[in-house]
Order: C-alpha cells, then sequence, then structure tokens
C-alpha cells in the first residue's frame, strides 16, 4: 500500500474524488496582504467599533452592521483611521436597500476579511456578532507593531474557532477540529528539513478533511512530503499519478480556473511571508523559514509563548497605551495559556524558570514586571481575589478584574518574578497592602494563610526547585506575617 492509498484511498481515481479533494483546501479571501493590506486590517477594526453597544447579544445581519456604520460617520463620530474610499463605496448612500443589493456582495466578501482575522463571530448563518477586544488589538497598534500583533495572531489561529474558516463550503469544522495551519506549515518546513512548495503546503497542511487534529495532519503531510519530488513541476504529475487522477485515455485530469490549490491558500501563504515568518525563492519557487520561525520553533517551552513574549515587549516599548493593549493581547490568549497548561504539567515551572533566567528591562536598565507570569497567577487562581475567595467585578470584555501583587514585594525586597510571589487580590485588599498600618496589612496575609491561599510549601519550593529564596527574605516574609514561626525555621533549615 502506497501512502497515497493509506491516507487518501476515498479521493483516488474519480472526478469526484478530485473535486472533494480540493474543496477542502482554505479558499482564502482575496486581498493584498502586505503593510498596506494591514493597515487595511486595521481601518476596518476601526469602523466595526463604531457599532459598539449598538447591537443586542443576538447578532446582525452585514446590511445592519452597514446602516449603523453609514449613522455613525453622518453623526460626525470617526475612527481615527479613515478611508475615503472605502467610506464612499460602502457607507455614504440615499436608499440603503438599493445600495446593499448593488454592494452588499463586495461588503459581506470585506467582512469574510474581518471574519479570517477574528473580528466576526457567527450566531448563525445570517446573524454575526463582532469581537470587539480583537478589534481593539488591531486598532491601538501602532505601526511598529501592528505586524507582530497580527502574526502572533495567525500563529494561534484555530480552525475550530476561526469563523471565516468555519464558513467555507466543503470544510466540516467538528468538536475535535484541533489544526493551526501557521504552526503545522513551520513544522513541516522544519521536520522535511528542505525547502517546500506553494503545492505542497496547500494540499497537505492547506486542507481540513476527516483528519481533524494537528499531530495526525503534520504526520500525514510529512510522510506523503517525505515520498515527492523537490520541485513543484515534478510535484504535481507525481502526485496526480499516485492518486490516479486520469482520464479514461491516461491524461491526468487539470484544474479548472481558480481551482488550483496553490490560489486557494496562496494568501495564508502571503500572510506568513509578510509577517517574516517564511521566504519565497522565486527562482527555486519554494519556501524556507526565517531565522526569526526557526528561534520559534527552537524553543523549549512554546513557539506561542516565545512570540507572545517578544510581542508583549515590543507593545511595552513603543504603544502609547501599552498597559491597555497588553491586557487585551493577554485576555485574548488565555485560551492558548490554558491549553499550554493543561498539556503540559510542567509549564508553570518552565514559565518561572524563563522569568528567572531573562528578566525584562525597560530602555532605563530598571527591571521590568513580567506580564505573562502575572497573567498564568491569575489564570491559577480562575480571576479569584484569593484573600475575598470570590471573584470582584466582571469589565465590559467578560472577565473578572483582579490583581497580582508580589509577596515579597519585587523592588524593595528583590522579589522574584515568579508564580510562586505572587498573589492575586482585588483592589481593595490590594491597597490595604500597600498603603494601610501595618496591622491592616498583616491581617491581609494572616487570612491569605488561615484560608490556604498561601501556604509554606510554595516558599519551600522556591528554595528547593528555583534556588530563590533568601535568608533576609525568609525574615521579611515572617515579618509580614506571610509564615507562621514553625514555617520560618523550616525555609531557614532548607537554606541551611
Amino acid at each position: 500500500m502506497t501512502v497515497f492509498e493509506e491516507y487518501f484511498s476515498e479521493y483516488m481515481g474519480t472526478g469526484a474524488g478530485f473535486e472533494k479533494f480540493h474543496n477542502e483546501v482554505i479558499n482564502m479571501p482575496r486581498d493584498q496582504f502586505s503593510d498596506t493590506g494591514l493597515d487595511k486590517i486595521r481601518t476596518l477594526a476601526g469602523y466595526l467599533l463604531l457599532t459598539e453597544g449598538r447591537f443586542g447579544s443576538s447578532g446582525v445581519n452585514y446590511k445592519t452592521t452597514m446602516a449603523c456604520i453609514a449613522r455613525q460617520l453622518r453623526d460626525g463620530r470617526y475612527p481615527a483611521y479613515r478611508d475615503a474610499g472605502l467610506e464612499a463605496r460602502y457607507f455614504i448612500y440615499d436608499d440603503l436597500t438599493s445600495h446593499y443589493e448593488v454592494m452588499g456582495r463586495m461588503f459581506r466578501h470585506l467582512m469574510s476579511l474581518c471574519a479570517f482575522f477574528g473580528f466576526v463571530q457567527s450566531v448563525s448563518k445570517q446573524k454575526k456578532r463582532y469581537n470587539y477586544d480583537k478589534c481593539r488589538e488591531y486598532y491601538l497598534s501602532d505601526n511598529e507593531i501592528l505586524m507582530p500583533i497580527a502574526r502572533n495572531n495567525l500563529m494561534i489561529l484555530n480552525a475550530r474557532d476561526n469563523d471565516f474558516i468555519k464558513s467555507l463550503h466543503g470544510i466540516v469544522i467538528t468538536d475535535e477540529t484541533d489544526y493551526r495551519p501557521t504552526y503545522a506549515v513551520l513544522r513541516y518546513i522544519h521536520q522535511i528539513n528542505r525547502p517546500a512548495t506553494k503545492f505542497e503546503l496547500s494540499v497537505l497542511l492547506g486542507r481540513i478533511d476527516a483528519v481533524k487534529t494537528e499531530a495526525a495532519i503534520l504526520e500525514r503531510a510529512l510522510k506523503i512530503g517525505g515520498v515527492l519530488p523537490r520541485d513543484e513541476e515534478s510535484q504535481i504529475p507525481y502526485f496526480f499519478a499516485n492518486m490516479n487522477w486520469k482520464d479514461p485515455d491516461g491524461r491526468l485530469f487539470s484544474y479548472a480556473a481558480s481551482q488550483e490549490p496553490y490560489f486557494k491558500f496562496n494568501n495564508y501563504l502571503l500572510l506568513m511571508e509578510a509577517f517574516e515568518l517564511i521566504r519565497y525563492d522565486t527562482v527555486n519557487r519554494t519556501y524556507r523559514l526565517t531565522e526569526y520561525a526557526e528561534s520559534l520553533l527552537a524553543d523549549d517551552v512554546s513557539y506561542l509563548i516565545a512570540d507572545l513574549e517578544r510581542l508583549i515587549e515590543l507593545v511595552d516599548d513603543y504603544a502609547a497605551d501599552n498597559s491597555a493593549l497588553n491586557d487585551l493581547i493577554l485576555y485574548q490568549r488565555n485560551p492558548e495559556l490554558l491549553r499550554l497548561a493543561r498539556e503540559d504539567a510542567s509549564f508553570i515551572e518552565k514559565m518561572n524558570w524563563r522569568s528567572l533566567n531573562n528578566p525584562a528591562y525597560d530602555r532605563t536598565g530598571k527591571r521590568k514586571r513580567n506580564r505573562l507570569i502575572a497573567e498564568l497567577a491569575k489564570i491559577q487562581a480562575d480571576y479569584k481575589c484569593q484573600y475575598a475567595q470570590r471573584t470582584i467585578f466582571k469589565m465590559p470584555n467578560g472577565k473578572y478584574y483582579c490583581e497580582a501583587h508580589h509577596i515579597l514585594e519585587f523592588n524593595t525586597e528583590n522579589g522574584p518574578d515568579i508564580t510562586n510571589n505572587l498573589v492575586v487580590l482585588g483592589p481593595e485588599a490590594h491597597m490595604i497592602v500597600h498603603h494601610a498600618c501595618k496591622e491592616e496589612a498583616d491581617d491581609v496575609f494572616m487570612q491569605l494563610r488561615t484560608n490556604g491561599a498561601i501556604g509554606v510549601e510554595r516558599f519551600k519550593e522556591m528554595i528547593t526547585v528555583y534556588h530563590c529564596l533568601t535568608a533576609a527574605q525568609v525574615e521579611a516574609l515572617s515579618n509580614k506575617k506571610v509564615i507562621t514561626n514553625a514555617g520560618k525555621a523550616e525555609l531557614l533549615s532548607l537554606l541551611s
């Protein structure tokens, strides 16, 4: 049995199988992806933000969306990034019904692009909701970080959750689907250990069929890719011959216009190229990984974490409102952080080691807090104040507000920036710890100790696992009533 028979037998030998196989390729929205293309995405995010708070949770259709944006513009409400041509084309009209009949199809095409970038979520085939937090990620981005923001979103894109991919004819997304095309393309090029063609990337990794998981799709791609010729001109007839895609007279099938998989999936590869993950060799017509992508794949925890850390660092350095934007970025990526924590029991420990071994500094050379570590502490606490043992209040984005506090103060006590040294508090308890008299601050820590939120075991780990606790810091913990006298004695014994 050949690898083609092993994996693609249901498609072999028939025109219907040929059609079905290529209908399962991700047919990307058509747009020119470049710096200009990203500016367009940010502009669209701004226009969608004009509709925030004006629709109910049941969703709206695109015609109502067009009308709402047009109304906001007529009332003098404009996004910071405007496109006069786009406004004239879609939002300036006398009769919405007749205008939508003419321009509705093109507007839906524009919204397909928004859906791919995560701005649109389907309630039903006609009714849509908008992810305004995702819109804000792009809208708040300075030019220096617009590409890294978009790149990180492409890297975490999962077909299971992407509204555009889910809407495609020929592709069936189920609860079992767990496929990140960007990761698969990078891993494939890295593991096949040669440049890859558009054709093989499109037919092996740009399609979603009955095989739903990333590991299985990648395994299949590597086995088939391992027997393919290296150049695209040879790959296509070789693939067709092995799939027995032939007419009765023996001639190989041929693609109809726009049926080519490398035409359908091309814009995904253009995105990866624009975002500096792959590089196209125009002479050999193949893709290689960039040095940046190679460095991400070499990461010992996750290429997603490595890119996220670099993104947060960039936002801190360049964004005008870095705190708001970084919060948005982290909130949007919580599901991915949770997935990593579930899949790797040592994930938190690895992240703590990264924080200890790679401390961040601002432009003045001052040590900076690790936002990702703080977010992991909040995730561990389920966004509850560990003093009050409950959630405090829900923010507009649906997440509960809480703050991560360094038990050993980050600056004055040189507190380690790891989850073991963090406790999650509501704003009132956090203010008491920082600004109340010693007796009231001590009461907070004693309550945290009593309800089990802070125990001596976390500080033992700081000695035995992370080697980052000193005798002076143990004394400080004791003075703040974080540990009992017995706990103090245990820790000092371990240190000695």
